[in-house]
């Protein structure tokens, strides 16, 4: 059996890579990959967000590519390409272009991915057609029950979100989960 293991320069380029998006608090990694969602998010003219697009092969060390959504003029929302050039963002069409130029020249706002959510945000969830029957209770999944909310992030902003009510648990068992969370904040859909 042959191993491909990727070179030194190359965990080096996604450790970097990670660190930067990391860094990027309107980053919403594949979790909006969807036209309804980033339009619930982008009310404004000028709102943006980054999200991930699909990788273009499977190689060990395929080019990533993320796009900046962007909503103009008549309601439209244009997503222009970015890609990790020179240990940076940029945009894919201008070279010399970096991410947060581009953002800064044509005066837009990001729209920040939220973390720390108070209660008082989320509320019950919006009427649609449901592909699983909620709330799942812990009966079928022992740390809690999960159930279908909407996130307020302003008062125009909003997106749907699961939200898990974790019972019977220790505090060292609740830091737990709190620790493993902060190890998925980038965690998409």
């Amino acid at each position: 059996m042959n191993w491909i293991i990727p070179s030194t320069s190359v965990n080096q380029r996604m450790r970097r890579i990670e660190e930067i998006l990391d860094s990027i608090p309107y980053f919403f990694s594949s979790m909006l990959d969807d036209n309804n969602l980033q339009r619930r998010l982008l009310v404004q003219l000028g709102d943006c967000l980054l999200i991930s697009c699909p990788k273009l092969n499977e190689e060990i060390n395929p080019e990533s590519n993320w796009y900046l959504v962007v909503l103009e003029a008549n309601g439209t929302v244009e997503k222009v390409r970015v890609a990790y050039r020179d240990k940076t963002f940029k945009i894919w069409n201008d070279k010399n272009t970096t991410i947060h130029q581009y953002i800064e020249m044509r005066s837009l706002k990001t729209i920040e991915r939220p973390w720390s959510i108070i209660p008082e945000q989320l509320t019950k969830k919006m009427p649609n057609i449901l592909h699983h029957a909620y709330p799942i209770n812990d009966a079928i999944f022992p740390l809690g029950k999960f159930l279908q909310k909407t996130l307020n992030i302003d008062q125009k902003r909003w997106i749907p979100v699961i939200e898990m009510s974790v019972s019977n648990c220790s505090i060292n068992e609740l830091k737990c989960l709190i620790i493993e969370a902060r190890k998925r904040r980038r965690f998409g859909s």
